[in-house]
């Protein structure tokens, strides 16, 4: 088939199909351009003319294609710069798990605070003892609090003394939403929901991802990321020695409590024992 062109109405050719479409895929000749062959009425334009239809759809997947492959390597590119732009996650597992102990300590003498107060006032003959064997029904008010502590000042007070806050990924304070699901995520995959066994295994096993991908469970699924400051003796001296004031302050009712778990222990001991017992 012998193609005729008209460019910049001087009409030229005959040219081969394989000749127009080179000229099509250099550049020189574009779609628009105006083409006959020997049967057509008129003269139209390349791209309506029947013997490059094939050409043109190739041409148009080859297009689509080049554009998904920039769209992707423009994507590529953003989620790099947006990664680099995302805070370094820094591990301290033992630091984190040290903070977590102080909240857990303070809002124990926190109940047994309240319990005093209401002792003194003649409003409750509750003992320490049974505060305890309550504390599995009062731990999710715990939760709730740390949550709101860490939407207000992007910490709790454990975690600030020993420098630690939690923010998104801008290093903004978190609202009380995101605060809640990390503080849910705590409960239920970091602390085995306080249930002994799921405990002892949630927490070695939370340690082991830490290291591994840098970030926890409940940071991951509610996107929050922890700071750590530069560590500094205060960081564990002003927890010691508020620790040390609170045991004096409360002496009688933590040395009640501590009876309590030393018989708590000496309890799970006697079940290991008869269990090793039965095995043999």
């Amino acid at each position: 088939m012998q193609i005729f062109l008209a460019i910049d109405d001087e009409k030229t050719g005959p040219f081969t199909l394989f000749q127009v479409e080179e000229r099509l895929r250099s550049g020189e000749l574009e779609e628009t351009d105006l083409g006959w062959y020997d049967g057509l009425e008129k003269w139209k334009p390349l791209k309506d003319l029947a013997p490059f239809e094939g050409f043109f759809r190739r041409r148009e997947m080859e297009l689509e294609d080049e554009r998904k492959r920039k769209a992707a390597a423009r994507a590529a590119a953003f989620e790099k710069e947006q990664a680099a732009a995302l805070p370094k996650a820094e591990v301290r597992p033992w630091t984190r798990f040290f903070a977590r102990n102080l909240d857990w300590s303070f809002f124990v003498t926190f109940c047994v605070a309240i319990l005093s107060g209401m002792r003194a006032l003649g409003w409750t003959d509750l003992s320490y003892t049974e505060l305890m064997q309550l504390l599995p029904i009062i731990i999710p008010a715990w939760h709730i609090m740390e949550a709101y502590f860490i939407s207000q000042w992007g910490t709790t007070p454990g975690k600030g003394l020993v420098g630690i806050t939690i923010t998104d990924a801008e290093r903004n304070r978190l609202s009380f939403g995101p605060s809640m699901r990390r503080s849910l995520g705590v409960f239920v995959l970091g602390m085995g929901c306080y249930v002994s066994f799921l405990f002892m295994i949630a927490l070695p096993f939370g340690y082991y991802l830490l290291q591994k991908h840098k970030r926890s469970f409940w940071d991951v699924s509610a996107g929050t990321y922890v700071h750590h400051a530069p560590l500094q003796a205060k960081h564990f001296l002003w927890p010691l020695i508020i620790l040390f004031l609170l045991s004096f302050v409360f002496q009688d009712a933590f040395s009640e409590i501590a009876d309590y778990n030393s018989a708590e222990l000496e309890k799970i001991r006697e079940l290991f024992r008869g269990g090793q017992s039965n095995t043999l």
